[in-house]
């Protein structure tokens, strides 16, 4: 789930001229893959400097990151960062973008007044702002605290669906690498060794949905009782995952409102 480097710069050089934008995940939302977003913003200074044009402009899509690892624009090299304040608990409705310098022109996508330097009409809404700013200043101060309990709970979670399947005859597959991933996401299969097939991650919700928050990883519809997968993410397809597998996986996700305990 991990960007290759070199089919990138590849990709890069053959469309240098025609590129007006880089844009990409610092972290992916099924399987948590974390990508190497520093030695990407580096390809591209050292492609403007070969060619003696400007560097393409790269934004950087911080939505899954951000409050559970560290986001260092400098670091990650980022012309721009956008980032979704519900993802790390402030309010919903809210969002902010980063821009590294106003040299770097931005077209309005909508039109009316003058508001944000211009960039977005509308009234600003102060009680979002504010609740976003407050829920920001609280997850970059308990980053590392958060995120080792995000992990905690993740690997103990990932250790007790093992040890109670094991004892039925499941088998719980990870997809993806746990080792390039968030702290706080877990994706995994459910096999079921002895009928030799993957369990239903749509019958699971509707079993246990109103107890358990989780999402499935493929869309399914059933006929007489037959699910058929209808999609594979691409997120999945591209860790390998087939159809067969995608039907039975579920994404769970840890946050700091629960530990081992709970």
């Amino acid at each position: 789930g991990v960007l290759d480097l070199d089919a990138f710069e590849t990709l890069a050089r053959q469309h240098h001229a025609q590129l007006a934008l880089v844009t990409i995940m610092h972290a992916n939302n099924e399987v948590g893959a974390i990508q190497p977003l520093g030695d990407v913003a580096r390809i591209l200074t050292r492609i403007a400097e070969e060619t003696n044009q400007p560097r393409v402009p790269f934004h950087i899509d911080a939505a899954q990151s951000i409050g559970k690892i560290p986001v260092d624009v400098d670091a990650l090299g980022a012309d721009l960062l956008s980032i979704c304040s519900h993802k790390f608990y402030g309010p919903k409705g809210i969002g902010a973008l980063y821009r590294r310098s106003t040299e770097l022109e931005l077209d309005c996508q909508t039109f009316g007044a003058g508001q944000e330097a211009g960039q977005r009409p509308g009234t600003e809404n102060l009680i979002l702002i504010r609740g976003m700013a407050a829920a920001l200043s609280s997850a970059a101060r308990n980053l590392a605290a958060n995120a080792a309990n995000y992990r905690a709970c993740r690997d103990h979670l990932l250790d007790e669906l093992r040890r109670l399947g094991s004892k039925r005859g499941f088998d719980i597959r990870v997809n993806g690498s746990l080792d390039h991933a968030l702290p706080n996401t877990l994706n995994v299969a459910i096999y079921h060794k002895p009928n030799g097939m993957y369990i239903s991650g749509h019958r699971m919700i509707q079993t246990l949905g109103s107890r358990v928050a989780m999402s499935a990883g493929a869309a399914c519809h059933a006929v007489n009782g037959v699910e058929t997968v209808k999609s594979v993410s691409p997120s999945l397809r591209l860790v390998g995952v087939d159809e067969d597998r995608a039907k039975g996986t579920l994404r769970l996700s840890t946050g700091h409102l629960v530990d081992k305990a709970a």
